[in-house]
């Protein structure tokens, strides 16, 4: 959504939305299956491979679900100032990035197996390399002094050295990642 708030200000706010399916996780395939039986008695499920360890597969288990609101506020040259500024408010869930998760995970783990095979989903939560907020401010004032501007000289030296000089600033402030 777009709107012009004066002649030479506009607002936009946009909700940018995805959801990934069958990205990688890596599984044990040996995994005895979770069972509520009591440890003396004999297991319904028992180790699908008793011969073998560890046994290593890529599988396409995982599920992201990425969600924002993105606004931007944009003013065009106005007295000598102009600007951009831009706010995200985001949230990125994932079940495809580590057992805890402690870190980002968007490629397979090779040598770390997910905790249990038989519930991807037990993984899901907050995917670590988002930043929730973001604000970036972008901007430029001309200086009003020098020819052509507010405060013009007759003085050459003046001129000279004051006329043309502008202050700029690109200003980024985001929360730490969680």
């Amino acid at each position: 959504m777009e709107r012009a708030i004066t002649n030479t200000t506009a607002l936009r706010v946009s909700y940018v939305g995805m959801s990934s399916y069958r990205l990688n996780v890596t599984v044990n395939l040996n995994q005895q299956q979770p069972t509520t039986v009591a440890a003396p008695a004999a297991n319904p499920n028992p180790i699908p491979f008793p011969n073998w360890g560890t046994l290593f597969s890529t599988e396409n288990y995982g599920h992201q679900t990425y969600q924002a609101l993105e606004t931007q506020v944009t003013q065009r040259a106005l007295r000598g100032l102009t600007y951009q500024a831009n706010y995200t408010l985001a949230h990125d869930i994932s079940d495809a990035q580590g057992d805890a998760p402690t870190a980002f995970q968007g490629e397979t783990r090779y040598g770390l197996a997910d905790e249990n095979r038989f519930d991807i989903s037990a993984n899901r939560g907050n995917v670590i390399g988002t930043r929730r907020n973001r604000f970036l401010l972008t901007g430029t004032y001309e200086l009003p002094f020098g020819q052509g501007r507010q405060w013009s000289s007759q003085s050459r030296a003046l001129r000279d050295i004051l006329g043309g000089w502008n202050l700029n600033t690109v200003t980024l402030l985001e929360t730490a990642h969680i």
